[in-house]
């Protein structure tokens, strides 16, 4: 599930996401198996060029050389 969309600059966006689940018989939420992670996407002309997937955010804030202060 996407929490957030950032425009990082006129080619890139950052989406940070959610991962989730819940039991298949139950319905129970696992929220204890919650991943927060995030895609950056590259864009040209309007379309999507490449994806980058980082399952832990704060990777993502690292390579980007981004804070996590806005994240909530």
């Amino acid at each position: 599930m996407v929490d957030e969309y950032r425009e990082l600059d006129e080619e890139r966006v950052l989406v940070l996401l959610h991962h989730g689940g819940r039991g298949k018989t139950s319905g129970v939420r696992l929220d204890a198996l919650s991943t927060y992670g995030a895609d950056l996407v590259h864009l040209t002309d309007g379309k999507v060029k490449r994806i980058v997937k980082y399952y832990d955010r704060d990777r993502a804030y690292a390579d980007l050389g981004i804070t996590s202060e806005a994240d909530s």
